[in-house]
């Protein structure tokens, strides 16, 4: 019986398994079950790899990388990544998932991320993962308020590079480059 349409559950039931397979029934009902997609539409078009269609190659590979806690990730390490797969995949800090999803552009949101009309002017707005929501400055154009705001994003970046890096050294220059 084919889980989703795509997945085989290959091992036997047993408690080594609910965790594992919690992780691999989510990410399949995610791609491919269409009341999931109707209700995440942004998830429309992402697959698993084949590889993982088959628990027990997820399991291998989930708990050599699993960290309690943390999110699986499949966009960090590759730019707008519709694959989950071990080259796509990582476990990440919540405070990470959460200062990855700043980088996005809202649906129906006329101006870029991190910029707000005030009155006449563009005020920018960003956040700091240990910091908080940082107030950057008001600016007279779109253009010189988004450019504080990517200034910023780069400025935290940096700081954080440490973490990122014992997280995965892929991670930094993979966000440095979604902000240029």
């Amino acid at each position: 019986m084919l889980i989703f349409g795509v997945g085989v559950f290959d091992e036997k039931a047993g408690p080594d398994n609910k965790v594992p397979r919690a992780y691999w029934s989510g990410i399949l009902r995610r791609c491919y079950s269409e009341e999931s997609l109707v209700r995440w539409p942004s998830y429309r078009g992402t697959t698993v790899c084949e590889e993982w269609h088959s628990f027990s190659a997820f399991k291998q590979w989930f708990l050599t990388n699993y960290k309690e806690g943390w999110d699986l990730d499949k966009d960090v390490l590759a730019d707008d990544s519709k694959v989950y797969s071990p080259a796509t995949c990582v476990f990440i800090p919540q405070w990470l998932n959460k200062f990855m999803t700043s980088f996005k552009q809202k649906e129906g949101r006329e101006l870029p991320t991190g910029v707000y009309r005030r009155n006449t002017y563009y005020r920018a707005r960003g956040r700091h993962p240990f910091k908080g929501e940082i107030q950057i400055g008001y600016f007279p154009t779109i253009e010189e308020a988004r450019e504080a705001y990517l200034r910023h994003k780069r400025t935290v970046l940096q700081e954080l590079r440490p973490q990122l890096d014992a997280i995965d050294t892929r991670i930094y220059p993979n966000m440095l480059s979604k902000l240029k």
